[in-house]
C-alpha cells in the first residue's frame, strides 16, 4: 500500500485535492461502461487511486498490462508473459491478483509448455475485470455521488451563511 500511495503521491495526485466531475464522461453511466470508462485518462487515474486505497490496485495495474500485452509484437510475447507472471500470478508476486489457483497452475503449466499467445491472460483478465466491473465500480461510484452530494450541500448551505 505505501508504495502504491507514494507512486500516486509524488505524480501530484490526492483523491481529496483533485476535483473532477463525472457527468462530462459518465452521464448515466452503468457498471457495464468500465472498459469505456478506462479509456478516459482522468477517469482511470481517479478509479486507479480509489483501488489503491481500497488495497487492491493489482487489478487496474494487471488490466492495462494485459491490455499492452495483447497489443504487442509475437516476438515479445516469452519475455512479457514472464514480466506478467512474476508481477501478478505467482505466489509470490508483489501485485498478486485474487484468482483461483487451478487458473495459476493452467497459466504456469502453459508457459512451460511453451504455449504462448495472446490470449495466455484472458481467463484471468475476465476474473479481475468481472471484478472491478461489479466490486470495485459501484463502490467507487457511490463514493463520487456521496463527494458530489456533500459538495452541494456545503455550497447550499454557503449560501445562507
Amino acid at each position: 500500500m505505501l508504495a502504491c500511495l507514494l507512486h500516486f503521491c509524488a505524480s501530484g495526485v490526492w483523491i481529496s485535492i483533485v476535483s473532477y466531475r463525472y457527468e462530462k464522461y459518465c452521464k448515466g453511466c452503468t457498471e457495464s461502461d468500465l472498459a469505456t470508462l478506462l479509456k478516459d485518462k482522468q477517469f482511470a487515474k481517479r478509479f486507479s487511486n480509489f483501488l489503491c486505497l481500497q488495497m487492491c490496485v493489482e487489478n487496474i495495474y494487471f488490466y492495462e498490462t494485459v491490455e499492452a500485452y495483447r497489443r504487442a509484437a509475437e516476438n515479445e510475447l516469452p519475455i512479457l508473459s514472464r514480466v506478467i507472471y512474476d508481477r501478478y500470478i505467482a505466489s509470490d508476486a508483489p501485485f498478486a491478483i485474487n484468482i483461483s489457483s487451478s487458473m495459476q497452475q493452467h497459466i504456469k503449466q502453459a508457459m512451460a509448455a511453451g504455449t504462448i499467445g495472446y490470449n495466455l491472460f484472458d481467463e484471468a483478465y475476465e476474473e479481475v475485470y468481472t471484478l472491478m466491473k461489479y466490486h470495485s465500480l459501484p463502490l467507487f461510484l457511490k463514493k463520487e455521488n456521496d463527494h458530489e452530494t456533500s459538495d452541494q450541500m456545503s455550497d447550499s448551505t454557503s449560501d445562507f451563511a
